[in-house]
């Protein structure tokens, strides 16, 4: 898949920053179907994969950092104080078209920080494709779901994923000029394209373009297991987050209850299981902390099997999980991965 012209201007911007900043050259080379770049740094002898991820915020900075790897470089627009911070204790280096930068590598040793948000040349951006805002995100969760709907008529695709049928028009239109998704017209069909990359930019996108969207309200509870006995299929709801997790694995013990409820059915479950509304999100020490979504997909009862009828889709588990940045979450999150989504891959 090749880089947009808003991945390749960020980079160019990003490497003029850090030249300028520190006098430092770094050479580019191109990268393949699973790096988007490879960077020679002066002084340092090897090469090093970049990881061009433009919209990088608080909200979704764990997500980024599970993606780097091992000494790469996360390229981004802006990085400030306290994400660098974040970043640097999480050992993950960085550099941004605003100057800011975390080199540790062999005897390579950069730190630039405070630099202000600059507004980098990006006359070619993507500033008309909407596929990852809410609505796309919609869409691109069914299609990842089921990859055979993208040959699937507009209007069939809409009523899966929940959206009005002329969104699915952009999304598609979206998802093909960022090369993940192939039209070979009425013959040949269409085609989704480097899945993996998908999946991650999905994931990216979620937590700050979704996630709190759905979100009812932050609940505590004296039961601190009430995920052992309580059905939220009782209320037409599922588990998500952690409670999911273990379901899917057997490899988590929740500490984190997250369940998704319709629109209209949350206040019979907080009543019926005296759950509390929390201060700033927080339960007190001895209690459960419980989450409330509202869904966003269509089948909500359609589990991979009997069991798993109770629990929100894997990719959704997934995404749930990396998003904490909690280092046992991001182990289960490996797994699941592993086991439930390489076969779309």
């Amino acid at each position: 898949m090749q880089k947009s012209t808003t991945d390749t201007n960020l980079l160019n911007a990003a490497l003029n920053a850090f030249k300028e900043e520190t006098g430092i050259l770094i050479k580019l080379t191109k990268g393949n179907m699973e790096v988007d770049a490879f960077l020679n740094i002066e002084g340092i002898d090897t090469k090093i994969v970049a990881k061009i991820k433009k919209e990088v915020k608080k909200a979704n900075l764990n997500v980024m950092i599970n993606q780097v790897p091992k000494n790469g470089v996360l390229i981004a627009e802006y990085i400030d104080a306290e994400m660098a911070k974040a970043l640097k204790d999480a050992e993950t280096q960085f550099i941004d078209a605003a100057g800011n930068a975390y080199i540790k590598y062999q005897n390579t040793f950069v730190q630039i920080t405070g630099n202000k948000r600059s507004k980098y040349d990006d006359r070619n951006n993507e500033g008309g494709n909407r596929a990852f805002e809410p609505t796309g995100l919609k869409v691109i969760f069914a299609l990842l779901r089921s990859p055979s709907l993208v040959n699937s008529p507009y209007r069939e695709i809409a009523k899966i994923s929940g959206v009005a049928n002329g969104a699915v028009t952009w999304v598609i239109k979206g998802l093909i000029e960022t090369g993940f998704l192939q039209n070979k017209g009425v013959k040949g069909g269409r085609k989704l394209l480097n899945i993996p990359k998908l999946i991650d930019r999905w994931v990216e996108a979620y937590p700050i373009k979704l996630q709190n969207k759905l979100l009812y309200g932050v609940f505590e509870t004296d039961d601190q297991q009430l995920w052992k006995h309580v059905h939220p299929e009782a209320h037409q709801g599922v588990w998500g987050g952690e409670v999911a997790a273990d379901r899917y694995t057997k490899f988590l013990i929740p500490e984190v209850i997250t369940l998704y409820l319709p629109e209209g059915n949350e206040k019979s479950f907080i009543i019926k299981n005296r759950l509390r509304a929390t201060k700033l999100g927080k339960a007190d020490q001895g209690k459960g902390l419980v989450r409330i979504y509202h869904p966003f997909w269509d089948d909500l009862h359609s589990g991979l099997n009997d069991e798993l009828k109770g629990c929100a889709p894997p990719l959704l588990v997934y995404a749930e999980l990396l998003a904490t940045g909690d280092s046992r979450n991001i182990e289960t999150a490996g797994i699941i991965y592993d086991k439930y989504l390489t076969n779309s891959n």
